[in-house]
């Protein structure tokens, strides 16, 4: 695709630049009555009072939803929160997002692969804006959201600009709706209904600021644009990882869209900023080894020990169904849930694999086709699949998490501008384009205000998850779990104990239910699962702690305090270090006084 600048395009400009009073590089169509800056300026303005008013629209019920999931640990419990000073910061950028989310259970060290301190920090002011209070996170959420809506309007324009023959009218008016198919698709509804899904909408306007900032240096080189480039770029990868494939996006507009016939590959400007986006990425990768210890790496959650097995030939397999599922996302999102029952291809089955990677190929085989004879369309094309790569990388995540509604977030840029130019492409009739619009945005908007619903409780959210993938690990913690607050304890342990059958060595229901057995004094019960954890995390200090306790309550002192001890050499200076000496003292007097009384003289 490298030679497209070379081939006659369907919308290549009429004239080069400099040569038309509308826009750089464009005419109107013959016929067509030119518009006056200032009327641009105005229908971009009505253009974007619109967007905001469909954004509200959309998302006004999910202001009324509460806390759920990853919400409460982030913000309600967050160590970090109201600790502005020199020692909090620090620890943001020199560890993992959870080990600083959850200090007492990674006790420093690694507990995830996510290193995210600009997302710790914009948690950290949301809370000082918001403190706890759930409207208010929520109307950060959808502001965010708003903020990448406005910025991809932009972008979008600009970008067409570039690559449409066009008139302003008629660009305007499709950068528009592809601004209202990405803002409202009910995919988007995870990351914005979701108070936690908020760091996709931070890093997307983060990347898409310093991709303006591409854009504007290429036409007009300048120290200060290069700098906003190589700043938001820092800040975007800071926020969030997926990010880090905003080179790959300027590389494919350099080498696919925006060469023209007889230039160089790479034009001045553009190997200018790649240089920068290149020296950035190193940066954040020396940054992100000397806090975690790794580049990348892969999933290490306990929960999902089986993973540690998975393959890049398990990966590849699942490719195919994988981008299939995607697709079946984007234009049929009626099905929507936090979970699906997807799991990895393990054999080249006609299903599982074959069928799927026909239907892909003929999607990909579609796409070229049409980004031979559009730059616009390979323009899209690219914002399609560059953001959508690294979560492709499977193995990062956990097994029933390798596909979510919000990895499609910035992909949804990509899907808005193809939709948008289908539409224009479909019809020349400005009345029957815009009721096609109309339809096609009032459907996707009550979409999502359905989507949003979902996001409301826990119960509500899980429950739905649970419908579309039942056998999910993850679904069942979380219905235990909420079994648990509502004080029915038998429901919660048959959900813990429904993991366990088929996985019998997943931490967290081997924790939880241990605790159930432990408060209804089946402390047998309790005391096996309890030892199966120190067995399968021998350096966790509290498992250790754990383990101990229920000794003790069996008056195994013995046994309590090895236990006891254990704890403290593997976290002797932890926030409870002090309370374990105390109790380990208590430990050795009841084996002294046991001691005494089995030998009296």
């Amino acid at each position: 695709m490298h030679e497209m600048s070379n081939i006659p395009s369907e919308d290549a400009p009429a004239i080069q630049e400099g040569e038309t009073d509308t826009s750089p590089g464009q005419i109107p169509p013959s016929g067509t009555p030119r518009m006056s800056p200032g009327i641009a300026a105005n229908l971009r303005f009505v253009v974007l009072v619109g967007i905001v008013f469909l954004v509200m629209g959309a998302y006004y019920n999910s202001l009324s939803g509460g806390f759920v999931q990853d919400d409460t640990p982030q913000i309600v419990q967050n160590p970090m929160i109201g600790k502005w000073n020199a020692q909090t910061l620090k620890r943001a950028f020199t560890r993992d997002f959870w080990a600083n989310i959850e200090p007492d259970r990674a006790r420093d060290k690694i507990d995830s692969v996510y290193y995210r301190p600009i997302f710790l920090i914009a948690l950290m002011s949301g809370h000082s804006l918001a403190g706890t209070n759930t409207v208010g996170w929520h109307l950060i959420a959808v502001c965010l959201h708003l903020l990448a809506a406005v910025l991809a309007f932009i972008a979008i324009d600009k970008m067409l600009e570039l690559t449409t023959p066009e008139s302003i009218k008629n660009r305007t008016l499709m950068a528009g709706l592809a601004t209202a198919i990405f803002v409202i698709h009910p995919v988007q509804s995870e990351s914005t209904a979701w108070i936690s899904g908020l760091v996709g909408p931070l890093s997307t306007a983060f990347m898409l600021g310093a991709f303006l900032c591409y854009l504007e240096y290429r036409r007009k080189p300048a120290a200060l644009t290069l700098a906003g480039v190589v700043l938001l770029f820092v800040v975007a990868t800071l926020t969030k990882e997926q990010t880090l494939v905003l080179p790959v996006i300027i590389l494919a507009c350099e080498l696919l869209v925006l060469r023209k016939e007889k230039q160089p590959r790479l034009s001045k400007q553009g190997k200018t900023v790649l240089m920068a986006t290149v020296v950035v990425v190193a940066f954040y990768l020396v940054s992100r080894y000397a806090a975690i210890g790794v580049f990348l790496g892969r999933s290490r959650n306990l929960n999902f020990p089986d993973d540690a097995s998975l393959t890049f030939g398990d990966q590849l397999r699942t490719m195919p169904a994988l981008l299939l599922q995607y697709f079946k996302l984007v234009v049929y999102p009626a099905d929507l849930s936090l979970m699906y029952a997807f799991g990895y291809v393990r054999s080249l089955t006609v299903t599982g694999f074959w069928l799927p990677l026909i239907a892909v190929s003929a999607l990909t085989a579609g796409s070229i086709w049409w980004a031979r004879r559009s730059r616009a369309a390979a323009l899209a094309a690219v914002w399609l699949v560059v953001p959508l790569l690294p979560h492709l990388n499977t193995r990062a995540f956990v097994s029933d998490e390798i596909i979510h509604d919000r990895y499609l977030y910035g992909s949804m840029i990509g899907i808005g501008m193809m939709a948008s130019m289908a539409l224009w492409k479909l019809s020349k009739e400005s009345t029957v384009r815009a009721v096609l619009a109309g339809v096609i945005v009032l459907a996707l908007a009550g979409l999502t205000v359905r989507q949003n619903r979902q996001w409301k409780t826990d119960e509500s959210l899980w429950t739905r998850a649970a419908q579309t993938a039942p056998e999910s690990r993850l679904v069942h913690l979380a219905l235990g779990a909420i079994a648990e607050e509502a004080h029915q304890p038998d429901v919660a342990l048959r959900e813990y104990e429904s993991i366990l059958e088929s996985h019998p060595d997943v931490i967290d229901a081997l924790n939880d239910s241990a605790f159930v057995y432990a408060r209804g004094r089946s402390w047998a019960e309790a005391t096996r699962n309890f030892e199966r954890i120190v067995e399968l995390t021998p350096s966790k200090a509290i498992a250790h702690f754990n383990l101990s306790f229920a000794y003790a309550v069996q008056k195994r002192y013995d046994e309590a305090a090895r236990e006891q001890q254990t704890a403290l050499e593997l976290d002797p200076n932890g926030p409870r270090s002090d309370e374990w000496r105390a109790r380990l003292v208590q430990l050795e007097r009841a084996i002294a006084t046991a001691s005494a009384i089995a030998s009296p003289g």
